[in-house]
Formats: structure tokens, C-alpha cells, sequence
């Protein structure tokens, strides 16, 4: 003998939807007497569906700063990503102070100075390399560092290094290290050679600089910006060897910075 107790009319009644009349499974806004379809179905009818301001969106709730909830999450990851390159951008310069002042919006345009702003502004690392040259007080420093600080932006990995520095990391090393360094400079997606020929570099710091410039172009790796007191001819009488200008000159277009004035001390740049 069966211990079920066969289901009434009524019980069979209450456990169907109301409105399509099949069996009910548990309605997702507990409504009590539609199945999960009807009641999914009368929600979009009766909902009142508005425009999200930011993506444009029909959602039927707004949530904070009037925005719905994929524009509320995608603003908390852009904010999260600014925080992190913000992060990024005051190790590598060092003070808030220097990120405000090396932008491009804080450049005032000079006329003999236009090609420089505009090459550097629209620069593009996958495919370009600069050489920036000029008196001391040009603007060169400055475009460089506005060309790291929006790449870095955009999400590119960057380096920035004098030649004095640049030599640094590869002194009292072993192999391993020298190779990982090496390494480092080769993938990077900026990288950024500060002041060339302004001191007295030693053979060894010439020959780290020949190396690094040889690697990148061996891997047809772009984004190279050097600057320098000196033009591309008079770095090589600099150097009393011709064989690293050659190299920049065959991998970089080569700017003169000229203006009349020295605009950093005119307290412009």
C-alpha cells in the first residue's frame, strides 16, 4: 500500500502557475502564484525601464551617482586602475610635483618649438623613436617626461634613466643579473635616455648604452626617446667614435629644439 497521499485537485491547483497553468517552480520575485517564466515575463511589461545617463542602458534601477550597476562597476575599476598609475607615476619621478608640471597641458606653445610639441604628443612606441637635441632650457626633459607620463597612462610600462644610471645597473653584477637588467630594457615598452653626452661617460656606460640600443633594434623594438645637449654629429665627435650615432640615427628621428630664450629659467618649462 502507497504511503503517499495522492495530490487533490486543490493542492494540484495551487502548485500551477495561474497564468500558464503548468506545473510552478518557485517564482524568482516570490510572487505566490505565477512560475518563474510568467513571472520574469509580467516583470518586463510592467517594469518601468530608464535610460542610464552614462552608457545609455534601459535598466530599471539607478544606483549611486546615477549610474546602473555595470557603469557603477566600471567607474570603481577605472578609479582603481587611475589609483595604480598614479601610484606608478610618483615612484618613477618621485613627487606629485613633478607629475603636475611634466604634462603636455602645462606646456606653453612656442612657435619654434611646435615640431618638438607635436611629435612628442603624438608619439607612438610601437613604431617611433625620438631624438630630442637642443641648448640647455629647451623643453626637452619636459616632453620627455610628458610622453612617460601619458603612456604610462595608457597603460604602457616605462623606464627612465640618465646615462649615469643607466650604467649603474649593470656595475659589480654577475651574468644572471647583467642578462636580466638587459633583459628589462629590451621589453620595456618607453624607454627614456635622459641627457646623453651632458657628462663624461666612461667606455664602459658607452658600450651598456651601444648594447641596450642593439637589442631593441635586433627585436624591432620602438618606443625610444633620447635626449641631448648635443646634435648627432657632435655627439660622435664627443665620443671620437661615429658607431652610436650611426645607431641613433638609423633608428630615430632626429629634433632640434630651438628657441632664442632659455624658457626654464624664464621659469616656463
Amino acid at each position: 500500500e502507497s504511503l503517499m497521499k495522492p495530490m487533490s485537485s486543490i493542492e494540484s491547483a495551487e502548485r500551477s502557475c495561474s497564468q500558464c497553468k503548468k506545473p510552478r517552480v518557485k517564482s524568482l520575485f516570490k510572487t505566490k502564484d505565477l512560475c518563474i517564466f510568467c513571472d520574469m515575463l509580467n516583470f518586463g511589461e510592467k517594469a518601468t525601464w530608464i535610460v542610464c545617463p552614462t552608457c545609455g542602458k534601459e535598466v530599471n534601477k539607478l544606483r549611486e551617482g546615477n549610474m546602473c550597476w555595470d557603469c557603477v562597476e566600471d567607474d570603481i575599476k577605472r578609479k582603481e586602475k587611475e589609483f595604480f598609475i598614479d601610484k606608478k607615476i610618483e615612484n618613477l619621478f618621485g613627487s606629485q610635483e613633478a607629475i603636475k608640471w611634466y604634462t603636455f597641458d602645462n606646456w606653453d606653445p612656442i612657435v619654434s618649438l611646435d615640431r618638438a610639441y607635436t611629435k612628442a604628443f603624438n608619439f607612438e612606441p610601437y613604431s617611433e623613436n625620438l631624438y630630442l637635441w637642443g641648448k640647455v632650457g629647451r623643453g626637452k626633459t619636459h616632453l620627455a617626461y610628458a610622453i612617460a607620463i601619458k603612456q604610462l597612462k595608457a597603460g604602457l610600462s616605462i623606464d627612465i634613466l640618465s646615462p649615469r644610471e643607466l650604467a649603474g645597473k649593470f656595475r659589480r653584477k654577475n651574468f644572471e643579473d647583467e642578462i636580466f637588467e638587459m633583459d628589462k630594457l629590451r621589453k620595456v615598452d618607453v624607454l627614456i635616455l635622459d641627457d646623453i653626452g651632458k657628462g663624461q661617460e666612461t667606455q664602459f656606460a658607452l658600450g651598456i648604452l651601444a648594447e641596450v640600443l642593439n637589442k631593441r633594434a635586433l627585436n624591432k623594438k620602438n618606443g625610444l626617446v633620447i635626449t641631448s645637449n648635443l646634435s648627432l654629429d657632435e655627439l660622435s665627435n664627443k665620443f671620437a667614435d661615429d658607431r652610436l650615432s650611426s645607431r641613433l640615427a638609423g633608428l630615430c628621428e632626429s629634433i632640434e629644439m630651438q628657441s632664442d630664450d632659455d624658457y626654464r629659467i624664464a621659469g616656463k618649462i
